[in-house]
């Protein structure tokens, strides 16, 4: 009994899985969704399982990816040194390759609907379809919503009309005074003038 109950345990694959670092790959078979792979110093990934959904392997070293399943959703794969990404799978919703050092990005699938791509050296801009996201994420990151009318105030003292431009597609971001004092800009904005 004891030996068929370690058989049963062995067979049965886990959707979920956590790796920590190459010692885990065993745990990689068909059957796993999603593969979280995240701060574990990997440099690379071995072959995927065919239905894998999600794979975060974000915070490692990697500098290539392996080639992605055709069912895979969402690549999170930021804060690593890859210098290219694989060619992508048509049914990819969400990819997050942001801090790399990533020239070019492969033909991003129709069903995309999420990309961040900030802080790599693209030689060429990403699709303007990406481009409102991207300045959202950008706003976000410098945590306009929450930031008080100093601070939004210093930002566009800094950085002037840049990031009066990255608030024209996001003006639910901007602090109300703000808008008060610069009443033609944001009408011009909100009304198309």
């Amino acid at each position: 009994m004891k030996r068929y109950l370690e058989f049963i345990k062995e067979s049965v694959v886990e959707k979920e899985i956590n790796i920590y670092g190459e010692e885990d790959f065993y745990k990689i078979k068909e059957g796993v969704e999603k593969i979280f792979a995240y701060c574990a110093n990997l440099t690379y990934l071995p072959e995927l399982p065919d239905g894998l959904k999600r794979l975060s392997c974000w915070n490692n070293k990697l500098e290539y990816l392996p080639k992605l399943p055709e069912n895979l959703e969402k690549l999170i794969c930021y804060d690593n040194e890859l210098e290219s990404l694989p060619e992508l799978p048509v049914s990819l919703k969400v990819l997050n390759c942001r801090n790399n050092k990533l020239k070019s990005l492969p033909e991003l699938p129709e069903s995309l609907t999420r990309l961040d791509c900030y802080d790599n050296p693209l030689e060429y801009p990403i699709p303007h379809k990406f481009y409102v996201d991207q300045d959202k994420i950008w706003l976000e990151k410098l945590n306009i919503k929450l930031s008080s009318y100093d601070h939004q105030k210093k930002l566009i003292n800094e950085h002037g009309v840049y990031i009066m431009k990255k608030f024209e597609n996001h003006p639910e971001l901007i602090n109300d005074k703000i808008k008060e004092e610069n009443p033609t800009y944001f009408l011009s904005v909100e009304y198309g003038f």
